[in-house]
């Protein structure tokens, strides 16, 4: 269970819109600045089991210290979702301290899923161009509907035709080196 704890730390900027440091004994301290619209805060082991979560409504001044002397030694990550972008940092719990891997930090952009009538759209800006894989679930039977692979692709763009499927909840998860991405859809 993640605590509050008060300190004064010095600041890391990982990003403009956030600050990071380390504020004591397996402690940091989070500053979130002139963000617009929700925040979703993870906090996940290696596993991707996340541990903890927050929902911060338009934090134009978030500012909170978090407390992770409860966890055991071992590798995290803070993972900070934007409204159009994921952003995670990995820290490691040794002993009685935290480091923050801020030079590690990853980010993507979150991939835009559309549906019209029968037809999914997928847009992924994919800077890194590393591999990205496509894959189109029938969320009711688990049946693995399609999947591709993109690989040194800047921009990934794949449409779906479901004309010919019947009707029901589909999932659509989209993976890589960074990026985690799952949507759910609804065809009638």
């Amino acid at each position: 269970m993640l605590g509050l704890l008060i300190a004064t730390p010095v600041y890391s900027n990982v990003s403009e819109q956030v600050e990071m440091a380390v504020t004591g004994v397996k402690s940091f301290r989070l500053v979130l600045k002139d963000e617009t619209g929700n925040v979703q805060i993870r906090l996940k082991d290696t596993a991707g089991q996340t541990l903890y979560s927050e929902q911060v409504a338009s934090p134009v001044a978030y500012n909170r210290v978090f407390n992770l002397s409860s966890l055991p030694s071992g590798e995290y990550s803070l993972e900070l979702e934007f409204v159009n972008r994921v952003q995670m940092t990995p820290l490691v719990i040794e002993e009685n301290q935290v480091t923050l891997q801020t030079a590690e930090m990853t980010e993507y952009f979150k991939p835009v899923v559309r549906l019209k009538g029968k037809t999914v759209s997928i847009n992924l800006l994919n800077t890194s161009r590393d591999p990205v894989n496509i894959l189109v679930y029938h969320s009711e039977t688990n049946e693995l509907l399609t999947q591709s692979r993109i690989t040194n692709e800047t921009t990934v763009g794949k449409l779906y035709d479901f004309s010919k499927v019947k009707p029901g909840k589909f999932l659509i998860s989209m993976n890589g080196r960074n990026i985690n991405y799952s949507k759910s859809i609804i065809i009638e």
